[in-house]
C-alpha cells in the first residue's frame, strides 16, 4: 500500500514559486563584481507550507540537515535543478529534500530550510 497525503485543493492556499538559479557565465554581477543570487521563476504553484515541530523536525534533520518547514505541491514539469529554491511571501526556502510521496507523480514533498 502506498501512503498518500490526503490534500484537497482548498489545502494548498500559499501561492509560492520555484526559481532555478542562472547557468554559470549568466549571473548577474553587482558593481563590485560580485555575484547576486538571482533566479528565474520556472514556475508558480499553490502549495501547503507547514511548519516542523519538535521530533518531526529531527526526523527530518535525518534526512536534510537544517529542514524547517515542509512543503507540498502538485508535480513541476520538467524537475528543477538541485540548486533551486522556493520563495512565499516574500521569504525564502532553500529545497533540501524533493520528494515523489506515492511515485506516481501526483503529490510532491519538499522539506525545506527557510534562509533569514
Amino acid at each position: 500500500m502506498t501512503y498518500t497525503p490526503f490534500v484537497q485543493a482548498g489545502d494548498l492556499r500559499h501561492r509560492a514559486a520555484i526559481h532555478d538559479p542562472p547557468l554559470p557565465g549568466d549571473e548577474e554581477r553587482d558593481a563590485y563584481g560580485g555575484v547576486i543570487r538571482s533566479g528565474q521563476v520556472i514556475t508558480e504553484r499553490w502549495t501547503r507550507i507547514v511548519p516542523l515541530q519538535g521530533s518531526e523536525r529531527v526526523e527530518a534533520n535525518g534526512v536534510a540537515a537544517g529542514v524547517t518547514h515542509k512543503v507540498l505541491l502538485r508535480p513541476v514539469t520538467p524537475k528543477p535543478s538541485p540548486r533551486a529554491w522556493l520563495v512565499y511571501d516574500g521569504r525564502r526556502f532553500e529545497i533540501r529534500s524533493w520528494l515523489d510521496v506515492d511515485e506516481r507523480g501526483t503529490m510532491i514533498e519538499l522539506l525545506v530550510e527557510e534562509q533569514v
